[in-house]
């Protein structure tokens, strides 16, 4: 499966879920192409880099910004399996019923 395949199931997902998910171009090389808002009184927004299955890697260019994130307090996920999806997913529900 390319990498298109697993955006596509994404968008589905989320879509299916009620979010919003948007292709995201920052300008910076290495941001997460994807941004991903669970609507709510306080919304949560996440950066999603996917990637095909097999050979898909994140370049230390995106690995660096990753990690520049995340020191900032910005939630990223890098995503390459309709499997990942499907956890990732039901990861952010239980989180929501939580709430």
């Amino acid at each position: 499966m390319l990498e298109r395949g697993i955006r596509t199931y994404f968008y589905k997902k989320a879509k299916a879920l009620g979010f919003l998910a948007y292709k995201f171009k920052s300008g910076v090389t290495g941001v997460p192409d994807e941004i991903l808002i669970i609507p709510g009184k306080v919304a949560k927004v996440y950066f999603i880099e996917l990637k095909r299955p097999e050979g898909g890697v994140t370049s230390e260019r995106q690995e660096l910004m990753h990690s520049i994130l995340k020191r900032h307090g910005v939630s990223v996920f890098t995503v390459n399996t309709k499997e990942y999806v499907d956890r990732f997913f039901a990861l952010l529900e239980v989180e929501k019923c939580r709430k």
